[in-house]
């Protein structure tokens, strides 16, 4: 018994019947490949179908949002690629392992801050600050520009 994939279920009949990386006999590897980011030509030359069919099928069977949905893996395949060949600038490997380290297991982009010297920010606190903080959990006005402000060395 086959699978059927995400993929499969939301392909219209009328492409369905025409498209010939529906009808490829490695049509779910196509598509798991589609969806961890390799390389589009590279996929269409290896199954004998051109770039053009391969994608007006990503769009058809909703394979480009999901594919996008895993952009974790896009960037793991261009900073691994990066590393391994010298075809990739180290500063864009750099900036793909950057951009990853940002992203939480659900691809949501999260920006990780520095946190400040705590005992400081409560040191510059007037009684009356310190008091709210510790009854309303309030912070002063300018307690989270302190916190977003870039720390040096």
């Amino acid at each position: 018994m086959t699978r059927t994939t995400k993929a499969e279920q939301s392909v219209s009949p009328t492409h369905a019947s025409r498209c010939r990386v529906c009808q490829h006999k490695n049509r779910e590897e196509i598509d798991a490949r589609i969806l961890s980011w390799d390389n589009v030509a590279a996929i269409a030359r290896e199954n004998g179908v051109t770039v053009f069919s391969l994608r007006r099928h990503m769009r058809s069977t909703s394979l480009i949002e999901q594919r996008n949905g895993n952009v974790r893996a896009g960037l793991a395949q261009l900073a691994e690629k990066g590393i391994a060949s010298r075809r990739v600038p180290p500063s864009v490997a750099l900036g793909a392992l950057v951009a990853l380290s940002k992203l939480d297991s659900a691809g949501a982009w999260v920006d990780r801050m520095e946190i400040a010297d705590m005992s400081a920010m409560l040191e510059r606190c007037s009684e009356e600050e310190l008091r709210r903080l510790a009854e309303h959990g309030e912070k002063p006005a300018w307690w989270d520009g302190l916190l977003s402000a870039p720390t040096s060395g």
